[in-house]
């Protein structure tokens, strides 16, 4: 018994000496077994957990179809880190913000110079900068919304007919309050207020004591931008409802969905298998590295013994072939170095099969998966020779497709932006809904000024008086009451021209060839006056990216327009065409070479004999 005792002491002593040098704890076989069955069962148990989404989805908080709250915070938490340190994740981020945004959103253009002016000072908006409308605000927005997929923006209105923007914190969004009679409108937005204050003494974060226990004051509720309760559905209490109301940006959702599912969680493993990928191979390039060549030594064993003793005196062939570093120890030989060998002692080179052909399929395989969640092709990614000029030519239509449609998100953020800022202007008193008097009678002049030439002109200084008065005018010296062609509706027109950059500007010559085409087809005598100031929009918009493309087919193609070359020509004739007249007005760069022979009557028609 005392034997065993002692036996049983020493295999504990070794087993505790055994745990201290290596960290691992000596157990009992069976209790070993009992684990390993443990562990089995609950791996089988999470699989199936995570194939009914148990743990995933928020069942208690009634959206079925909603990531928790925690969850998808810690799917953004680790989107973001991804793509802080993983290059293909990174870039293709980087990618679908310079596809979508190019140089930024340029600036709408209204018709109308009041409107015009609200929105230059919306746009110009220090805190609007900081949110939406600079191109780093822009860029910034855009990189959240791809880890995100869910975008808060606050909106601030004032008696004054501004608007300002913000932004609600993503990680601070927990919940919706839908309406019970139409269970696809949100109400509230629920969120939890962060009590982070800055404490002077250490120069650092200070949070509240008691900021991890749930207080009534730390939730928060944030009203949809639009969407206003019924009576009989209740409101939080004014303590609890947050400043601002939200507009809520969500891509990658189904329509029962409230938030947007991190688009990066489709990728997140595949990118974390593709780095082990090219940490390893670099690893093994490494070990291949650090081996030039390899020595054979040939003799009996104590000869062999003899020329390994001589090594550590440099004594003998193999010593002398043998070099060393600064301390002493056995080290390769130095580049541009001399070998000594004889017939016992051979060099050659070392190599090493790195087993790249293999490598290389296998990171395409995983490479394709990321290029499958991230929407763009391989070549796009840093795989150069995955494709060929026609197939890369021929995977840049969906590339493409997907731009379009996060431009279309882009777009209605912008437009809705815009909407609110008219429309709080209008409110306000900033703008009218009716042109004042001024105004009427200056658009009444220059209809008149743009009409065919068969009115009388205004008189001098009738623009500064009433519509009415300009209307008594016009009568009195014989011209028509309401000009052909013109509104007598006096509201303002409250439209403006909105559009984000073209993704094809690369393809710039193939718009200028679209473009001439078009106007040697649809208008070869260049007398189309519509259609030259249409084509010169495109071609200054799409293809230059002009931030202001309609200002300049406005100065090139002023109101009354003649165009220089027409109007030699039927001076030459001696029959001038009346002042304004459209058929002899329009773009000279489509007039072909015999406009000369063109006669004055036939309104820019070449004649029969100019055909045949």
């Amino acid at each position: 018994m005392a034997e065993e005792e002692e036996e049983g002491g020493i295999v504990r002593r070794l087993a505790e000496a055994a745990a201290r040098r290596s960290g691992a704890k000596v157990v009992d076989e069976g209790a070993l077994d009992l684990l390993e069955a443990e562990s089995a069962e609950s791996r089988v148990l999470r699989k199936e957990l995570d194939l009914l989404a148990w743990q995933s989805l928020d069942y208690m908080g009634g959206n079925e179809q909603d990531l928790q709250a925690v969850k998808r915070r810690k799917l953004v938490q680790q989107s973001r880190i991804a793509w802080q340190q993983d290059a293909q994740l990174g870039a293709a981020v980087d990618l679908m913000n310079n596809f979508t945004l190019g140089r930024g959103v340029p600036m709408p253009q209204a018709n109308d110079p009041k409107v015009q002016k609200v929105i230059d000072e919306a746009w110009k908006d220090d805190d609007n900068q900081l949110v939406l409308t600079s191109y780093a605000a822009q860029m910034a927005l855009g990189t959240d919304l791809a880890l995100q997929s869910n975008l808060f923006i606050l909106i601030f209105t004032g008696d004054d007919g501004k608007v300002k923007l913000g932004i609600l914190d993503h990680d601070s969004v927990e919940n919706v309050v839908r309406d019970p009679d139409n269970r696809r409108k949100i109400l509230y937005y629920v969120a939890r207020r962060k009590h982070i204050k800055w404490d002077w003494q250490t120069d650092q974060p200070a949070f509240d004591e008691d900021m991890t226990k749930v207080k009534e004051n730390q939730v928060v509720y944030y009203q949809h931008w639009k969407n206003e309760p019924s009576d009989t559905t209740g409101k939080p209490a004014a303590t609890k409802l947050g400043k601002g109301r939200v507009y809520h940006v969500a891509i990658n959702r189904t329509g029962e969905m409230a938030f947007g599912h991190p688009r990066m969680h489709r990728v997140l493993r595949w990118a974390s298998s593709f780095n082990s990928l090219m940490e390893s191979r670099v690893d093994a390039a490494k070990a291949a590295a650090a081996f030039m060549m390899k020595r054979k030594v040939k003799g009996t064993p104590n000869q062999v013994r003899k020329m390994a003793t001589q090594v550590l005196s440099k004594s003998g062939e193999l010593g002398r072939a043998t070099g060393s570093d600064e301390s002493g120890y056995l080290a390769g030989p130095r580049g541009g170095s001399i070998l000594t060998e004889n017939e016992n002692v051979e060099h050659e080179s070392f190599k090493l099969d790195s087993g790249s052909a293999g490598a290389n399929v296998d990171g395409q395989m995983i490479r394709s998966q990321i290029s499958a969640g991230t929407g763009f092709p391989q070549h796009y990614l840093g795989d150069i020779g995955s494709a060929n000029l026609a197939t890369a030519t021929s995977m840049e239509l969906p590339v493409l497709k997907g731009v379009e449609s996060h431009q279309e998100t882009y777009e209605q953020l912008f437009r809705w932006f815009i909407d609110r800022v008219v429309e709080q202007a209008v409110e306000g008193g900033t703008l009218t809904e009716e042109l004042d008097d001024d105004e009427w009678a200056e658009k009444l002049a220059d209809i008149e000024k743009e009409g065919k030439g068969d009115a009388q002109p205004v008189p001098s200084g009738m623009g500064t008086v009433g519509g009415e008065a300009v209307a008594e005018a016009m009568v009195d010296l014989g011209g028509p009451t309401e000009p052909e062609g013109a509104d007598p509706d006096r509201r303002r027109d409250l439209a403006y021209n909105f559009s984000l950059p073209n993704p094809l500007r690369r393809m710039m010559g193939e718009l200028v060839q679209a473009v001439s085409t078009i106007a040697r087809t649809f208008d070869p005598n260049g007398t189309n006056l519509e259609l030259s100031r249409t084509l010169l929009a495109i071609s200054m918009g799409e293809g230059l990216e002009v931030e202001s493309p309609g200002q300049i087919v406005d100065k090139v193609f002023p109101p009354g327009y003649v165009d220089p070359a027409m109007a030699a020509l039927n001076a030459q004739q001696g029959a001038a065409p009346p002042e304004n007249d459209p058929a002899q007005t329009g773009f000279t760069m489509g007039v072909p070479d015999n406009a000369a022979e063109v006669p004055a009557e036939s309104n820019g028609s070449p004649p029969p004999e100019a055909v045949m």
